[in-house]
């Protein structure tokens, strides 16, 4: 085992990493079959119901105790859509976080360097793009790679669920252009997006979120331990 404190440092960092990206996917899974479970559950019902002596016959008289059921299903629906757009905020302040500590730590060990990460222009990602590719001169194609594309169309996500509700007109009159026309285009394109009721709201599915999670970890693994 090296004793080069740099060395230690990047291993501790690493492992304190990875713990912190297992609590997310942790958080994921657990949302999923709590959910899951939920539905399972409603759907014992239905069929308890509709095995229930007279039901062929009289579909009247068990009909709202069915519309209630399915309300239900309907209700841990939206509830599973909001909770994963939390999931998705997280993940992405996560990402931001990361990498701009990243950046801190990393202009501090350049003694060469008379700059601190405030002394660049932009914010969040964008800053950490400046700092690794202008500053620090880290060999990584932001402009060639998907996953820098899928990160930046996240970035849109994001801005979109906590000024927009989720929905790429806000659920108002709100234009939609610039960042929010790009983000359209992406969940329009993305397997595990898309859009449903007024203003049209973006729905994520579970495989988005794991998709999101595996990219941001390959992303960040070729930037903070190198």
């Amino acid at each position: 085992m090296s004793n080069n404190p740099d060395d230690q440092f990047q291993k501790i960092y690493l492992i304190f990493y990875k713990n912190q990206l297992a609590s997310l996917n942790d958080f994921l899974q657990i949302m999923q079959s709590t959910l899951d479970d939920r539905v399972n559950n409603i759907d014992i019902d239905l069929d308890s119901i509709k095995n229930e002596e007279g039901f062929k016959e009289n579909l009247d008289a068990f009909s709202h105790e069915i519309l209630n059921k399915e309300g239900e299903v309907l209700e841990i629906r939206e509830h599973e859509n909001l909770l994963r757009k939390t999931f998705i905020v997280s993940l992405y302040s996560f990402m931001e976080l990361w990498l701009l500590r990243d950046c801190r730590h990393k202009l501090k060990l350049r003694k060469d360097l008379k700059l601190s990460l405030s002394d660049l222009s932009g914010k969040g990602l964008e800053k950490a793009k400046t700092c690794y590719s202008k500053v620090l001169g880290i060999d990584y194609s932001f402009g060639d790679s998907k996953d820098w594309y899928f990160i930046t169309q996240l970035k849109a996500m994001r801005n979109c669920i906590v000024h927009r509700q989720g929905s790429l007109t806000g659920l108002s009159d709100l234009p939609i252009t610039g960042e929010a026309k790009k983000l359209k285009t992406f969940v329009q394109i993305e397997k595990h997006l898309r859009f449903y009721g007024p203003g049209e709201q973006i729905f994520i599915e579970s495989d988005f979120c794991l998709k999101s999670l595996v990219i941001i970890d390959r992303f960040m693994m070729s930037l903070l331990f190198i």
